[in-house]
Parts: C-alpha cells; structure tokens; sequence
C-alpha cells in the first residue's frame, strides 16, 4: 500500500477541482483541503518521478493534507520535489524547508532534519515561522543546555498550545528548584489547573514556602472544588489573588464571618480582583447571619480603593436600600455624578428605568431609556435594552414610526442580541446574504500552510481569513470570536450580514456527542449549543474563575449528581464526550421541571431553587418580561445570550433548509 497512494489520490484531486473556479469554493483553500482529504485518506503514494507534472499550489495542497494525515513518506517527497520548483514564492521555500525537516523527524532522520533547521535559522526566519523552528531546534538539539534555553525562550513568548508545550518540554530539563517553579507556575497560567504544574508545586511548598507558589496552588484547588485544601494553603497569604480565594473558599464552605477580612483586604488593593472582592463581600449578606447586610455593608465602607469607586458605590446602595432607603438613593446619585458613563451607571439606570417600565410610568421610563441610548448606545448589555423598550414606549404613546426607527436602530446595531432576535419581528432583522468579506487570501494559505496562515493573518488584520483557518484548525473558540467581531463591524456599516460569518460565528462542533445525548434525553440540539457558546464558547478546556469546567460549564458536585443519574461510574469533566452528557441531563432535569426553555436556562445558570422563586406566585408574563425582571444581574444577561444564540441556531436551520445543502465545511 506504500507505493499506491499519492498519484491516484492526485489524480482524483485534479479531475475534481479542474472542473471547478476559485469562487466555487467559497472557503477557499479550506475547501480544497478538506476534498484533499477526502480523496487522498484511502491511498496516497506515487512512484518517483509522477509528481513532476502536478501543479505546484495542488503539489503543496497535496504534500500539506500528506503530512497532517501522518503519511509522512508521501509528504516528505512532495516537499523534496516542492523545494526544486522554480515557481514556488521565494518567501515560501524557508517554509517548505521547515516542513521537510517535520516529515524527516517524524521518518526517524532527525540529524538530516536538524541540518534543514539550522540552515533556516531562527534569526534569518520570517518571524511568524520563528518560533517552530526554535522548536523544531529544541527537540532536535543534543545538548540538553541548548535545548532548555531554546524551550524556555518560546515558553516565556508563545502562547498556547506551543508556549505550553514548551514549558512542559523545559520542566523535563530543568535542574534547579527555582527554574521549576517557575515553569510550574508557567503551566498554571495556560491551564490553572494543570496536574504537573500542581504537583511540581505542591513538592515544592514543602521546601520553599514561597507566596506565589502558594497562591497558584491554592487558586488551582479552590478551582478543582476542593475548598478545605485551598483555604489550608491560602492561609497567611498577603497576595491579592491569594487573599480573593481565600475569601471565596471560606464563603463556599459556610464561613462567611472569616470570608469578609481577607476579601475586604483583596477588595482595597483595587483592579480586576478587587473589583471581583467587592462583589463577593456583596454576595457574603446572603449567608452570614441576620445582620448580613449590615456587616456586609460596613465591610465595604471600610474598603478604600479609588480605581473601583463605582463598583463601591453601586454594591454599597444595593446593601443600602434593605437598611436605609434615604442612605442608598445619596449613593445612586453619588454614582451617577462621580462615575456617569461607567458601567455601573448603566446597570443602575437600566434597574430605575425597568422599575418605571413595572410600575407603567412611561415618562420616567422614558427619561431613562433616552439616558441609556445617549449614554451606551453601543453597549452590548444596555444598547439593546434602551433601543427595544424605547419602541415600546414610543408604540404604546402612538408613535409607531418612532418605534420602528429605534428598532430598525437596534437590528443594525446589536443584531445578534436577545432582544433584536426575540422581542421584534423577523423584518426588522438585517439581510442575510451569501457572501464572503473580501480579504486578500495569502500564499501560506493558498498553498496549504494553514497554521502559519492563521499567524499571518492575525497579524496582517484579517479577521474572515484568519477565522476559516482557525476553524479549519479546530481553533472554534477563537474562529467563532474573530467572525462575530467582524459580522458587527460589517452589520453596523453596511446594514447586511454575511452568512458565512455567521455560521463561522455559530457553529455545531462535537456534533456527535451533542446529538447522541440530545436525543437520548429529549433535549433539541440546537439549545445544547446555545448553551454551550454562552459557557465556554466551544472551549472543552474553559475552566471558570469559580471552578465551573468544560464545554458545558459544570460545578464540580452537578459533574458528579449528574454522572450518577446516568450511571457513569468513571468521568472526565474535560472530555467532550463526558461534559456534554453531564450537562445535557442537568439541562434535561431543568426542561422537565419548569416546562419552557427560558426557566430552564435560567435555573441551569441560577439553581433551581432561585427560579422556583422568581415564578412563585406570577401568573402570565410573556418571556420577554420575565426574563427582563430576573433580579440576578449575571443570570438575566446570560438567559438573554442564549436564548438569542438559540434563535440565531434556529434561522441559520431555516436557510439551510431553503439552500439545499452546506458548502465544503470548513
């Protein structure tokens, strides 16, 4: 079978594609590879000589599909006979050359491979090539000197997954305790719950008990749900990010009281943490006794941080209106004179105006809302809300083309929102068309280096192009960010959005694993992604700064209630296959206990309990209202992203349906 394979499998690539133009594959050379694939798994060998007379590009494609399928005899003399052709674009041979040295390594000829590297150099090489030839360099190298300096420059400058792998090749190498530490702490800053980060770590403690060491394996327990280990390790810890988990793990163990002193120590020392402190010491008034609020309260009184006075004021008012009604109205407008157009301002006109919205004083409501547009038109959170209920005022005092142009507004703007998807009719939405943003496609990518291509293209501001490599890489989490930003960009400028963006921006990974558990379980599988684009954005790695883990978010004791319920005696969180199971059934349960979908998105985010509450006693209420009125700040946002990701699923169903089948996907 060796000698069998690449002239048929070109054959077959050529007949195909002779047939077709560049524009009849929309995704381009992702197209191309994936027929690559298709015709080239089965059998890929040619005697020498047969790929003289095969195109260089379709060459490249092929030798690329060859080497990424790991029939690496195949790939390596298409590269051979790649690196003699006059016409390949001099700026690709180093690549080429790169990519030769890939296949020798793999083919056992590493002293041949590593000859190929150095004749590259990686100070001579395009930068984007740079650091996998520093890596290639660093596997190849005898020297163990040479190797751990070549591993900790790419560990120290790359992000993942080459940083990390990086950083796990130098740990292997490195001698000194201090060097492993901080290549431990290295691997818990890609993954903060890396298994050889903490173990390195937790030997290391009980020689050197250093604080950083200590808040990183701390923080890497409390995030794997082990509460008690976590505050054991934190305790005496000065460090901010030590005294918030600190706080935290005591506060999920019942210990409110001991909670407040360390996270009112983190909430002072102000940015991101202290700003995540601050609402912690908020959180603390439902657990820690009759006098939660007011110790609550006193806490942050006693906090002093100028860079997060707006986040101070706006949680010392809510503790406020439970004590002293008179006392939290001074810190509204203390908030709303000191910090405007924060987004604390925003969350706190947003409550008064849905208070005047309940209460059916449209005047005060409309005061707000025309605040609210003024001030965060194009804020993701309080742009739609204002341009949807201001129709709603404007209809309900007769002004029906005032209406329409705010929502006409709002579909431009905030197109991929709850309430352009949900609360207005299907007209209003932009036109879906059926085609590509123009980008010019590089060489890397037209002659199938598609990892080098996503580089260049990052670089080069590229967004569409960089975005079907990625996703042709299996990068979904990043593909889908890159073509919601560029969908909005071109929406707001053009009126118009791209389909093909859109399916980047929403697609259907691990398809498998959510259909088999869906229909198992009675749960549409278009919700299951919704679900899971809101969670973790398709990342099977995504771990939360509460501990939450995987595609489908789930707390360490939903994981294992779960597990039991289906009888999975032995499960990994971070496996696809496993968290989509888990969470299918915990969204199962939440289905078959509140009856419509939007409770159970809320209660799979909240509890069920909180939601039982908000529907206690409430007779109807359409959704778009009871969603609205969900007093969790957190879970009212994230039920509005996925029920809008859950109508976005269904309209990319409809057009589908219409067109007949998809495209090569990339």
């Amino acid at each position: 079978m060796e000698r069998k394979a690449l002239k048929a499998a070109l054959a077959a690539l050529i007949a195909a594609l002779s047939t077709l133009t560049w524009n009849a594959w929309p995704r381009g050379v992702v197209g191309w590879l994936e027929a690559a694939s298709a015709q080239g798994r089965r059998e890929l060998d040619v005697p020498s000589g047969d790929l003289r007379g095969i195109p260089t590009r379709l060459l490249s494609l092929a030798a690329n599909e060859a080497l990424r399928s790991k029939r690496h005899l195949q790939a390596l003399r298409a590269f051979e006979e790649l690196q003699s052709r006059d016409d390949l674009p001099q700026d690709l041979r180093p690549v080429v050359s790169f990519y030769r040295a890939l296949s020798l390594e793999e083919l056992g000829s590493g002293d041949e491979a590593l000859s190929l590297l150095r004749g590259i150099g990686p100070k001579g090489a395009d930068p984007i090539l740079r650091p996998y030839v520093l890596y290639g360099l660093a596997r190849l190298e005898r020297d163990p000197s040479t190797r751990l300096s070549l591993y900790l420059e790419i560990a120290s400058s790359e992000p993942a997954p080459l940083g990390r792998i990086a950083t796990e090749e130098a740990l292997k190498l490195a001698e000194s305790d201090d060097l492993r530490g901080k290549l431990a702490l290295r691997l818990l800053q890609f993954n903060p719950t890396d298994e050889r980060g903490m173990e390195v770590l937790e030997a290391l403690l009980r020689l050197d008990p250093r604080e950083e060491y200590a808040t990183a394996l701390g923080k890497a327990y409390f995030l794997r749900g082990e509460d008690e280990r976590a505050s054991k390790v934190l305790e005496g810890v000065r460090s901010q990010e030590g005294l918030y988990y600190l706080g935290f793990a005591l506060s999920r163990m019942g210990q409110g009281q001991r909670a407040l002193k360390p996270l009112k120590e983190a909430a002072s020392m102000g940015g991101r943490i202290g700003e995540a402190a601050i609402r912690r010491i908020y959180l603390l008034n439902q657990q820690v006794g009759p006098k939660s609020a007011d110790e609550a309260l006193s806490a942050l009184e006693e906090v002093a941080s100028l860079d997060n006075g707006d986040a101070l004021l706006y949680y010392r008012s809510l503790l406020a209106r439970t004590l002293s009604p008179k006392r939290a109205e001074e810190l509204e407008e203390q908030l709303l004179s000191a910090h405007p157009n924060s987004f604390y301002a925003g969350r706190l006109i947003r409550e008064r105006t849905w208070e005047a919205l309940e209460s059916k004083d449209y005047a005060r409501a409309l005061e707000g809302l025309k605040e609210l547009q003024r001030r965060f038109e194009l804020h993701p959170r309080f742009g739609p809300f204002a341009l949807y209920w201001g129709g709603q005022v404007a209809l309900r005092l007769g002004d029906l083309e005032g209406a329409k142009a705010l929502w006409e507004r709002l579909s431009r703007l905030h197109p991929l929102s709850y309430h352009a998807l949900v609360g207005i009719d299907e007209s209003f939405w932009p036109n879906l068309v059926e085609e590509e943003p123009k980008e010019e496609v590089d060489a890397l990518e037209s002659f199938g280096f598609l990892f080098l291509a996503a580089r260049r293209y990052a670089l080069s501001g590229r967004p569409y192009r960089e975005a079907l490599v990625r996703s042709a890489l299996g990068e979904i989490e990043r593909a889908s960010s890159l073509a919601e930003v560029e969908l909005l960009r071109i929406c707001r400028l053009e009126g118009k959005i791209p389909l093909p963006l859109l399916r980047l921006a929403y697609p259907r990974p691990f398809e498998g694993a959510v259909r088999r558990w869906a229909s198992r379980l009675g749960v549409d599988p278009d919700l299951v992604w919704a679900v899971m684009r809101a969670e973790s954005r398709y990342n099977p790695s995504a771990i939360s700064p509460v501990g939450a883990r995987g595609l489908m978010q789930l707390m360490p004791g939903t994981a294992r209630d779960s597990a039991r319920a289906l009888g999975l005696e032995r499960y990994d969180p971070m496996s696809p296959e496993d968290n989509v199971a888990l969470g299918v059934y915990y969204l199962s349960r939440m289905l078959s206990t509140f009856g419509f979908e939007a409770a159970a998105v809320a209660a799979y985010n909240a509890g069920p309990g909180n939601v039982s509450r908000w529907l206690s006693g409430l007779e109807y209420l359409s959704e778009v209202r009871w969603i609205e009125s969900i007093p969790f700040d957190e879970t009212n946002l994230y039920v509005k992203r996925v029920m809008a990701n859950r109508r976005i699923y269904q309209r990319l169903a409809q057009t589908e349906r219409a067109s007949g089948p998809a495209a090569p996907k990339p």
